[in-house]
């Protein structure tokens, strides 16, 4: 019978050849494994919008450095030039919105007042001077308005406000819980075609 020490070496090296067997199976599988997510990250890629707009970006600077510097220079002025063109016919050839004006008649009697203002929201609120040229007590402004509806009031000598908006489409009460009148411009009230809204 052999000793002990005559199957270490064969026993030792069996062990070694199973490690090393079962290191390059796990090895081959590893690296099967980081095919596959190269392969699916490669092919994410191909379909991603970042992709295609790095790419894009990387010929269009390739592109851009074949250029001389007085070529780029016209280039990025020629962009800028038809940017700005694009936009003025735009803005001058497209029918715009809202641009019609009418002239409203604003009229106010108060036969005792040495001074009437208008402030609505078409002023921002801030009075408006009216006139009485001939003395009849019948105080008048006109202004040009947009389509749209207007709050507005009368301030007599000042500081007082009436108490009745007679020629107004209605009449409101504000934060003081004073009356406040309310106006509407409609589109067919367009200065030019005979019509004149009062208020």
């Amino acid at each position: 019978m052999k000793p002990d020490s005559d199957f270490e070496p064969s026993i030792k090296e069996k062990v070694k050849d199973e490690w090393e067997e079962i290191v390059q199976s796990d090895s081959r599988r590893l690296q099967n494994i980081e095919n596959r997510v190269i392969s699916q990250i490669s092919t994410r890629n191909n379909f991603s919008l970042l992709f295609w707009m790095h790419k894009l970006k990387d010929k269009s600077s390739e592109l851009y450095y074949q250029f001389t510097v007085v070529q780029r220079y016209a280039i990025v002025a020629s962009v800028v030039t038809a940017t700005i063109v694009g936009v003025l016919l735009g803005w001058f050839i497209l029918p715009a919105r809202n641009t019609h004006q009418t002239l409203t008649l604003f009229r106010f009697q108060a036969a005792d007042a040495d001074r009437v203002e208008l402030a609505g929201e078409f002023s921002g609120f801030k009075p408006i001077e009216m006139s009485d040229k001939d003395g009849d007590g019948v105080w008048t402004v006109k202004l040009k308005l947009k389509e749209g509806k207007y709050e507005y009031y009368y301030l007599l000598n000042g500081n007082d406000k009436p108490d009745s908006y007679p020629r107004a489409d209605e009449v409101v009460r504000d934060w003081d819980n004073s009356k406040n009148g309310i106006i509407y411009i409609r589109e067919n009230d367009k200065e030019g075609s005979g019509n004149q809204t009062s208020a």
